[in-house]
């Protein structure tokens, strides 16, 4: 079948189950034949989200068109700034995804899934949930190839596209640079709450044009908006698609507003909370019906939290139940609670099923502006700027279903500070209270209809100059006169004084060619460098997050084991939670920070003005993850920074199930539960601090759990093995939780599950290598030497990875191809080095000489302390870089080097293989250097094992900085990408061709 725009109506309903909106093939129809607009605006509940449907049906209408013709990319970054509409986005994301991979005979979605296919990637489409950096949980960066939905934040693409990727290591810093600057869409959602990071965007779309010979991929952002405010291309509704019967009734259903204020001495947080109970339990018009949803929406998370424990406390007098969302929770835990409420709040849902049950209350921050799919009955929410207003008015009534004046929101004006001018607030400036006087204004009897199309009419009767009066301080335009305004330039007026109503906006830094420069040195990395978080939420809002996990097994008195103890079993981003730097900081440090909301990239502003509060003051050290090898014990009083994976014993508090929670004692371990969730191999950790979670089988794990293995010579005991498949048979009939269950499992059919003494010393550790599903392999530094399947020879990966690097690079011209394809086919040619080939081989000479020329290896330990000891038996100097002597010996043979386009590119794309010489390659002391000769390909090479490259005069800088001249900033990264990446894949799964001999 031969797709064209006219087969899409027909495509998403086969997805959705009815048809699109016409706005929804007006879009495509643009995208196809012009590409996209810089602005979409759409007012909230009017179907946004199927930008998604509309970017992959255009890429598979577009599949037989050649890179520089295409105007659909073939990775679409859905970007929000609130954490929980990330998975939102992100279910809708998978339904497409399964819909095309089972299309179940369905010519249309066949069709579709066999386009994209055609673009080589692994399956037609691929979905990512990028909720922050973490060891092997980066799938979406898999290929170059793979079309792909990437659900994510601001922070998280941000500083991935500005070389900084928060939580990942330097070394894949290059990597994803390079693929989200090329072949990708990015779609802002409600971008008037992310100005800063469009108009860095902005800038990288023109910076990606400079250089000699800049790559020809396709790029484009939109943002995405109810409000906009920028002059450039928008695309908007039309009077066919406000005709469409569904848009039409979400547009003009009425939501009455009641706006109330406190009285004078109750405008604080306590009196809001009152005011609150107020409206739900005992007022005439009280909303926390029998069979309601209510939402409540707070500005700051210490007074949401304050709400919820007082609703704790009335639960008996006023039966109700309560969900507390922020976005400063754990995704793992979040999940779940919405989970368990998901019938009685999502848009769509059957609302008479709920009628007999108690009533609802949602208490929830800023983190359901943008995007999330909820649908309450009524609402209460503190007053905001006019923009967040109507984001949070999107949440009731959201598809115009009760269609009822009855349908109510009550704003409550939040406390002032006192004096004859109140201060400013500190996450919205004066535009709440600008915006709070206007509603009052336009309220009759302090009631308004706040609906959409309401809303719209009261806008758009209002007079610029009538807006710009005092209170709102806008004499500029209170001075002109409305018969000498033109009708265009009276709109452009009126969107101007309503910027009086918004929610204040900073700009970002101009963006300089010498910060590219800066940012594009990844290795090493340079003593200054500009915060990304700057360029990605302004200069005054440039706190980044951090990701804290909590594991039970760190022993707070032994943390020199607490990096073998996570290497066993690695962090998974469902069981992370993401918080200010500066307020984890502060926490750790023992004071108290002040509460900006639930905004991402709040800035850092008072902590100087802190309180002391509850502290962890036992606690001298913290784990910063960076994999096994890279992971690091650092000081809680210093060497945090943004983005960074710190692990913290369980002991040490400062998470609940509901989120971030400084006052917290203790922690639960969600190892278990996040491991099953990522598809990891099984592992199954008996240690003391572990009991709580077994129920009624806790008897049987503690005898293993308190084993001592503390002493040096207290070894496992021989009958060790046979009582631990005992214990999970008996195990298997009990009712533990089915996580812990699915882990039993998994390592009872697997019979070479090993077991080894817990690192601290207390307790056993039992696992396997047998896969839960289909997780990454890795994507770090560890692919240079391990295998886990079989040993492979260097000659069978080099061609593995040249066919992959040939593949992944299709899209580039052939003479790129090609050099990509022969440095894939060089690029390991180094591990010839002797001493090498003793440590691939286990510290033993006489296999090395038995077993081949080996590029990867089953025998280097499974931690890092295993992997020390085999290095030291090989002899291979430490820190030695295998791809410098790849580099020597490639320049050892003319007409080798002959073969190559454009020389310096290949030299350059064998060294950096691994994330070296962006610009400098690392300083490595090889006392003893040896002689080292290959031959391949009909080729004889010869070099020193002392490569000298990384001398200052070498030429690796020089080459780096002239590929950069000639290909760009993201351009020489994405050339990188296409290799280490067919590396990285053909090192997870090497190809069926490999021969016998290398097992």
């Amino acid at each position: 079948m031969q797709l064209h725009t006219e087969l899409f109506p027909d495509y998403f309903e086969a997805v959705h189950g009815h048809p699109p909106f016409p706005w929804q093939k007006r879009l495509l129809d643009k995208v196809v034949n012009e590409g996209w607009p810089r602005t979409i605006a759409l007012p909230t509940a009017s179907g946004k989200t199927a930008v998604m449907d509309v970017a992959i049906f255009a890429l598979a209408c577009q599949s037989l068109l050649s890179p520089e013709k295409r105007t659909a990319p073939r990775r679409v970054a859905m970007i929000v700034d609130r954490r929980i509409v990330v998975d939102d986005t992100y279910r809708r994301a998978c339904r497409i995804r399964e819909k095309l991979e089972n299309n179940q005979g369905n010519e249309v979605l066949k069709a579709v899934a066999d386009a994209l296919l055609s673009l080589g990637g692994e399956i037609p489409l691929d979905t990512a949930l990028l909720r922050g950096g973490i060891y092997r949980e980066d799938r979406w960066a898999r290929t170059p190839v793979q079309p792909v939905i990437l659900c994510s934040t601001v922070d998280q693409v941000g500083s991935r596209i500005l070389f900084r990727g928060y939580g990942l290591s330097s070394s894949m810093w290059p990597i994803h640079a390079g693929l989200l600057a090329n072949d990708t869409l990015i779609v802002l959602d409600e971008a008037h709450c992310s100005v800063p990071f469009m108009q860095t965007i902005r800038s990288i779309e023109e910076f990606r044009k400079r250089g000699a010979q800049p790559l020809c991929l396709p790029f484009a952002a939109t943002a995405m908006t109810a409000t906009p405010r920028q002059d450039e291309e928008t695309f908007k509704l039309d009077d066919d698609d406000r005709s469409d019967f569904l848009i039409k009734k979400r547009l003009s259903a009425p939501k009455k507003t009641r706006l109330v204020e406190l009285s004078q001495g109750k405008k604080n947080a306590d009196g809001l909370i009152n005011a609150c109970i107020d409206y739900l339990f005992e007022h005439d018009d009280c909303l926390a019906s029998q069979g309601k949803t209510i939402l409540v929406v707070l500005n700051r998370v210490r007074t949401a939290r304050k709400l919820r424990e007082t609703l704790r406390a009335l639960q008996d007098k006023h039966p109700h139940e309560a969900l507390l969302l922020t976005g400063r929770s754990r995704p793992l835990e979040r999940d779940i609670l919405l989970e368990k409420q998901r019938i009685r709040l999502m848009a769509g849902r059957e609302r008479k099923s709920s009628e007999h049950l108690s009533p609802l209350i949602i208490i929830a921050t800023q983190c359901i502006e943008v995007g999330a799919d909820i649908d309450a009955d009524a609402m209460i929410t503190e007053a905001c700027p006019l923009d967040a207003l109507r984001q949070r008015l999107g949440r009731l009534d959201r598809l115009g279903e009760n269609n009822s004046e009855n349908v109510t929101c009550i704003v409550i004006l939040p406390a002032e500070q006192g004096g004859d001018k109140p201060k400013p607030d500190i996450i919205y400036g004066e535009s709440l209270r600008n915006t709070w006087l206007w509603l009052k204004k336009q309220a009759n009897n302090d009631i308004i209809d706040c609906g959409t199309d309401a809303l719209d009419a009261i806008i758009s009767e209002e007079k610029p100059e009538e807006i710009a009066k005092e209170p709102l301080n806008n004499d500029e335009l209170a001075s002109e006169k409305p018969d000498e305004i033109e009708p265009k330039e009276e709109e452009k007026l009126l969107n101007q004084s309503f910027t009086k109503l918004q929610a204040p906006v900073l700009n970002a830094p101009v963006m300089f060619p010498v910060y590219c420069d800066l940012w594009c040195q990844t290795s090493p990395e340079p003593e200054y460098v500009p915060e990304p978080s700057v360029f990605l939420h302004g200069p005054e809002k440039a706190s980044a997050d951090v990701r804290l996990v909590w594991r039970a097994d760190l022993v707070p008195s032994k943390p020199e084991v607490w990096i073998d103890t996570v290497s066993l079993c690695p962090p998974s981003s469902s069981e992370m939670l993401p918080v200010p730097i500066h307020q984890v900081r502060a926490w750790l440090s023992g004071q108290e920070t002040p509460d900006n909301g639930d905004i991402e990239g709040m800035s850092e502003a008072n902590v100087s003005e802190a309180n002391e509060m509850s502290s962890i003051p036992h606690m001298e050290s913290i784990l910063r993850w960076f994999g096994p090898e890279n992971s690091e014990i650092i000081s809680t009083q210093g060497g945090i920074r943004p983005g960074d994976v710190l692990i913290l014993p369980s002991s040490s508090g400062g998470c609940d199930e509901e989120g971030w929670n400084p006052e917290s004692k203790h922690t639960e371990d969600l190892a278990d539960k996040a491991r099953i969730l990522s598809g990891r191999s099984a592992i199954l950790r008996l240690h003391p601090e572990l009991l709580n979670g077994w129920g009624d089988a806790e008897h049987l794990v503690k005898p293993f759990a308190s084993m001592d293995f503390s002493s040096e010579d207290r070894e496992i005991p021989e009958d060790l093995g046979k009582k631990i498949g005992d214990l999970l048979s008996e195990l298997m009939g009990t009712n533990i939780e089915s996580s812990k269950k699915e882990i039993v499992q998994s390592l009872l059919k697997d019979e070479r599950r090993i077991v080894e003494p817990h690192p601290s010393g207390q307790g056993v550790v039992i696992y396997t290598r047998r896969r839960l599903g289909t997780q990454d392999f890795t994507s770090e530094d560890a692919t240079s030497f391990l295998s886990r399947k079989e040993r492979i020879l260097l000659v069978d990966h080099l061609a593995d990875v040249a066919e992959r690097a040939k593949h992944y690079s299709a899209s580039l011209p052939e003479d790129l191809q090609h050099d990509i394809e022969l440095a894939g086919k060089l690029h390991d040619i180094g591990k010839a080095d002797p001493r090498m080939q003793v440590l691939l081989n286990g510290g033993s000479r006489i296999r090395s000489l038995r077993n081949g020329i080996l590029a990867k290896s089953l025998e280097l330990g499974s931690n890092p302390t295993a992997v020390k000891y085999v290095r030291e038996h090989s002899e291979y100097p430490l820190g030695a870089r295998h791809e410098l002597l790849s580099v020597k010996l490639f320049e050892s043979c003319e007409d080798l080097l002959q073969k190559a386009h454009d020389r310096d590119l290949v030299l350059h794309l064998i060294s950096s293989h691994h994330g070296h010489a962006r610009p400098f390659v690392p300083k490595v002391d090889d006392t003893s250097p040896v002689e080292v000769s290959f031959q391949y390909l009909g080729y004889d090479t010869t070099a020193s094992s002392n490569t000298g490259l990384d001398a200052l005069d070498s030429g690796v800088c020089d080459r780096f900085w002239s590929l950069v001249g000639k290909y760009g900033w993201w351009g020489l990264s994405y050339l990188e990408a296409c290799l280490r990446l067919a590396d990285h894949r053909a090192s997870e799964t090497p190809s069926q061709n490999s021969s016998e001999g290398s097992k």
